[in-house]
């Protein structure tokens, strides 16, 4: 069965389509359909019959991925699947995934995945390990390490300031000239929080778990280093890892980012409402 979706990701413009083969992710991607009819980047997905992985060069690996990168070609596989391969263009804009059967949801997000970041790089983007909630219009991220609490102060403003959460794991971030942009996307984690949602980003909240309720704006090294730990770097790519360093720099100095050291309950929604001034 052949089927094509044409999405827009992060105001990036994807065709996705599949040749005899069926999407694993389908309801994850169906809120990001959209009619383009120019593309950044063409995915093509094959079934064969064989896969012959790249075995001339050393691949670089990261987290158990394998990646292999030359003049012409770059080609991502997975350490514990062997039946698909990723090749793309150098550029990473138009690529193919060859797989043998249907493949597993983690390969198939990872890949699609893998492929968007690499262009998210390149246009001025990059992922935050974070929960996003939209406000006034306006987008503020929770970031902090798996179960210090993002979720639940993402949670927290949903129930006692009607906020709504775009996205409960990852925030996809583009700076642009006049304003830095947070969006939804399909990847959510144990989530589940799926929208085609953007917001300017009003403000960046680092978490950590405390005694009693505090907030205070991060400066400078201080800035950095609190927040450079949730960055998700296309490690695979020294050139991309450079891009993103340069918008991450930019994006510090328009967006504010704050520590806030909290227990779960409302009076840290209401410290932070304050200091961020939201009346």
């Amino acid at each position: 069965m052949n089927k094509s979706y044409n999405l827009s990701l992060c105001d990036i413009s994807i065709q996705y389509a599949l040749n005899g083969i069926d999407s694993s992710i389908e309801e994850r991607l169906l809120p990001f359909l959209k009619d383009n009819k120019d593309y950044d980047i063409k995915i093509n997905v094959d079934k064969v019959k064989n896969i012959e992985f790249p075995k001339k060069s050393i691949p670089i690996s990261v987290s158990h991925f394998n990646y292999v990168l030359d003049n012409e070609k770059n080609y991502i596989w997975a350490d514990y699947c062997e039946s698909a391969l990723v090749s793309s263009s150098a550029d990473w804009c138009k690529a193919t995934i060859s797989a043998t059967r249907n493949m597993h949801t983690h390969i198939e997000e990872s890949y699609l995945l893998n492929l968007l970041q690499s262009n998210l790089s390149k246009n001025k983007g990059f992922i935050l390990h974070g929960s996003v909630i939209k406000y006034g219009n306006e987008g503020i991220i929770f970031t902090a390490s798996s179960g210090v609490g993002k979720s639940t102060q993402a949670e927290l403003w949903r129930k006692y300031e009607k906020a709504e959460i775009i996205n409960g794991d990852k925030a996809f971030i583009r700076c642009f000239s006049d304003e830095v942009m947070v969006y939804g996307s399909p990847w959510s984690g144990s989530s589940n929080i799926i929208k085609n949602e953007k917001a300017p980003l009003k403000a960046i909240i680092v978490l950590e778990q405390g005694k009693e309720n505090k907030i205070r704006e991060l400066k400078d090294l201080e800035k950095l280093f609190l927040f450079n730990t949730h960055v998700y770097y296309p490690y695979w790519d020294k050139s991309l890892v450079n891009l993103v360093m340069e918008t991450l720099n930019v994006v510090l100095k328009k967006v504010p980012v704050y520590l806030l050291s909290c227990k779960p309950e409302r009076e840290a929604v209401s410290i932070t409402k304050k200091t961020l001034e939201f009346f």
